[in-house]
């Protein structure tokens, strides 16, 4: 009776502790399950820090390629890389990953590698920094060369290669090329020529090679028919003369068309190599499998700027989030990236992978920048776009930090989304969006684009040539015409018969002009005198003639006389005449003549300054004085013309006075 008095009791106690057992294993997988409690509701642990992560990597394998810069420098690049670094002679450690400008990173990673060597930090331009660890390395040196020698667009993947040469060649060979380096190119010093041409300098390689392609041959044939139908007298040169010019034509095309790709040689505009599938999609896969096991997603090989504590409140108050879910992913975004840097794109690549709707949230580590994007949530999407505060999205400058004030403004972020109005229904904000395409680093081929516009200034500028070497050649013959008019009229050794000839026709032409003209009184008066003092030198007869017995030196004064009196008709001030050879006419500049200064002529102004051993003295045929003597030297008048020509007027007169008597 006893114990069946007492079975119903301990069956209900019985009962009552299977009832506490199945709660408390429902509360423990629960708690379990949630990504941000523990079982004994502790903070969850964060992720590893990002240099224990690298340094698990490199431990795996010296050379890591990171997935966050495929369309510079692919993951499918790690051989190359590695077989660069088997040459430094000594153990070194590669890690590639977007540039963060960590001066640590290398030191904190062998600290938890615990093993010396070379250790280099590769990023999206190049070596950006490297430490040598119980090893003789010159990676300073190294990076210096490397940095400085080459310009911007040589790429990682070359820029490593070129350290990698340094370091082999020793430490003071290394310290030397640095010095040299930084002595050249430091300090705003030369900068290297950009090893890669732009799809706009191929443009201009296109354009200058059709421009010479058709312009150079075509101006050949054209030019050169030119002048040989403009040849006197020399038309009987036959059909071997004119085939020689579209030979040349054709050689000169030939060369162009074989010579220019040679030139033109470079077929791509960047160091870059093609990504495959599996480069652009191998982050975007481990981002994907992080938020399906977690909401918060932290890049592992960032800097992990999210503590624990900081971690189990975002968690909270996504979990708290009554909408929808809410998946933050703290990655960085750069234009290297399979994304190029495109939130939208990003974010459309996660929410197709996912197939959830939810509010996407993209924080930069590296550059604290936050960007959101509402996917099919119930919320006020104007609100979203328009009125997230400045503070949220980027880092406040004037305050900024380490951690880029991270945490705090991923929670602020959350707050905002509580306080967003929810929408009347589900819908999504932003249609998906594709990430940029691939950049297409081929050249277009030279044969193409600008080349045909090319051709067509090419003909244009053989017809311009041809026009300037036919106004050239005008020009040439009307100077070279002047100069013989120059020489005709005024020769620097007249004959007798030149002189009396001469005389006759200035002296004729003078007195028309002086009679048809109305000068006024001053320029009548010099023209009066210079007329008179001619007259009395030439002993002119009734008829006109000369008299037979005027010497050359007399006839050489009345022709100075008579062309400086008619100059002043035509209003020239007369003053001095071309004291080099008074024929020329008068004198317009005072120069020095050896050791002496005389007044010159233009053309004579030039021949002093330019080619003086070309210009010499008029000088006069006398009777008895064989070659010739200097005109200042002559008998009679015409020596004081030196002095201007009042003293040649004044000394004619005295002259002629003297003869008569």
């Amino acid at each position: 009776m006893r114990v069946a008095t007492e079975w119903p009791h301990h069956r209900r106690r019985r009962t009552v502790v299977r009832l506490w057992t199945a709660l408390l294993c429902t509360l423990f997988t629960v708690l379990a399950a949630h990504p941000a409690v523990a079982a004994d509701g502790a903070a969850a642990p964060a992720p590893a820090s990002q240099a224990a992560l690298l340094a698990d990597r490199l431990r795996a394998d010296p050379v890591y390629v990171t997935d966050q810069m495929p369309r510079t420098v692919p993951r499918s690049t790690a051989p190359d890389f590695a077989a660069l670094a088997a040459r430094t002679g000594v153990p070194t450690y590669v890690l590639v990953l977007p540039g963060n400008g960590a001066r640590t990173l290398l030191g904190a990673v062998h600290d938890r590698l615990g093993r010396d060597g070379l250790y280099v930090l590769v990023d999206a331009m190049g070596v950006a920094d490297a430490r040598a660890f119980g090893v003789r390395a010159p990676a300073a040196d190294a990076q210096t060369v490397a940095l400085y020698s080459l310009p911007y667009d040589a790429g990682p993947l070359r820029s490593f290669r070129t350290f990698v040469d340094v370091v082999g060649q020793g430490s003071d060979r290394a310290a030397r090329l640095a010095d040299d380096m930084r002595r050249r190119h430091g300090g705003g010093g030369k900068d290297v020529k950009a090893l890669y041409l732009s799809k706009e300098d191929r443009a201009g390689q296109s354009f200058l090679t059709g421009v010479v392609l058709l312009g150079a041959p075509l101006s050949v044939l054209l030019t050169g028919a030119y002048v040989r139908r403009r040849r006197r007298g020399q038309r009987s040169d036959g059909r071997r003369v004119r085939l020689v010019e579209p030979a040349v034509a054709a050689a000169l095309a030939a060369v162009v068309a074989v010579g220019a790709p040679q030139l033109f040689h470079q077929t791509t505009d960047s160091a870059a190599l093609a990504p495959t599938h599996a480069d652009l999609t191998a982050r975007l896969d481990r981002v994907v499998t992080g938020l399906q096991h977690d909401p918060l997603y932290t890049d592992p090989e960032s800097p992990q700027l999210l503590d624990g504590p900081r971690r189990q409140e975002l968690h909270r108050r996504i979990g708290d989030f009554t909408p929808g879910p809410v998946y933050m992913a703290v990655v960085p975004l750069r234009s290297e990236d399979e994304s190029a840097g495109d939130v939208t794109a990003f974010t459309t690549a996660l929410h197709q992978r996912l197939r959830k709707d939810g509010v996407y949230v993209v924080a930069d580590p590296l550059s604290g920048r936050i960007d959101l994007v509402n996917y099919g949530l119930p919320l006020d999407d104007r609100r979203l776009a328009f009125e997230l505060p400045g503070t949220l999205s980027h880092e406040d400058y004037d305050h900024a930090s380490e951690d880029h004030g991270l945490g705090q403004r991923l929670d602020g972020l959350m707050t905002f989304l509580d306080g967003t109005p929810r929408a009347a229904a589900q819908h999504s904000s932003r249609p998906d969006a594709a990430p940029a395409p691939l950049e297409d680093h081929a050249l277009p081929p030279l044969y193409s684009g600008d080349f045909w516009p090319g051709l067509l200034v090419g003909a244009l500028t053989a017809g311009l040539l041809l026009g300037l070497t036919a106004g050239g050649l005008r020009v040439a013959r009307f100077v070279l015409r002047i100069r013989r008019t120059a020489a005709a009229q005024s020769p620097a050794a007249p004959s007798a018969t030149w002189l009396r000839r001469t005389a006759a026709a200035e002296l004729k032409a003078l007195a028309t002009e002086f009679g048809a003209g109305e000068p006024d009184d001053g320029v009548r008066k010099q023209v009066w005198d210079c007329l008179d003092a001619a007259m009395l030198l030439t002993d002119r007869a009734p008829d006109g003639r000369i008299g037979a017995a005027v010497t050359p030196a007399d006839l050489a004064a009345a022709v100075v006389l008579a062309r400086a009196g008619r100059a002043a008709l035509r209003g020239e001030r007369i003053g001095h005449c071309c004291t080099v050879n008074p024929l020329h006419g008068p004198g317009v500049t005072e120069e020095k003549d050896g050791t002496r200064r005389a007044w010159v002529c233009g053309s004579c102004r030039t021949l002093l300054r330019s080619a003086p051993h070309r210009i010499g003295p008029l000088r006069l045929r006398l009777p008895g004085k064989g070659g010739g003597v200097p005109y200042e030297k002559a008998p009679g008048p015409l020596p004081a013309v030196r002095r201007g020509l009042p003293q040649l007027i004044g000394k004619t007169r005295e002259y002629v006075s003297v003869q008569s008597s």
